[in-house]
């Protein structure tokens, strides 16, 4: 997988980005407009962090999943902001699992960043 974990100067808005995810939770989207609708879906997960937002989303190519994870979390005055995109590889063998790794990292990031 390919993950961005970005850790930002300022809080982000949890509430904004709950309500966005939520209005998000099935929607279909286009590659252009004569193309059959796309179905998404964004699914939250759970975490050990509890103030982390963590979510799913999922796009359905004509029974072909493909999932991006994504987590949002405060610590203190900052934020935490990752994404990961599933990049197999079938010259690397397998280390780890999605979504935990990213679960797992995120988490650590977070715990980093709290540190004095």
């Amino acid at each position: 997988a390919r993950m961005l974990v970005t850790v930002l100067s300022w809080p982000l808005d949890m509430a904004g980005l709950e309500a966005t995810a939520q209005r998000c939770a099935h929607f279909d989207t286009y590659f252009d407009r004569s193309a059959a609708p796309i179905p998404m879906t964004t699914e939250r997960l759970d975490t050990e962090r509890p103030d982390a937002l963590v979510y799913q989303q999922t796009m359905d190519l004509t029974g072909s999943k493909s999932s991006v994870w994504f987590s949002f979390e405060n610590v203190d005055s900052m934020a935490v902001f990752a994404v990961a995109f599933p990049t197999p590889n079938p010259a690397i063998s397998v280390k780890a699992t999605l979504p935990q790794t990213f679960l797992d990292l995120t988490g650590k990031q977070a715990q980093r960043l709290a540190m004095p």
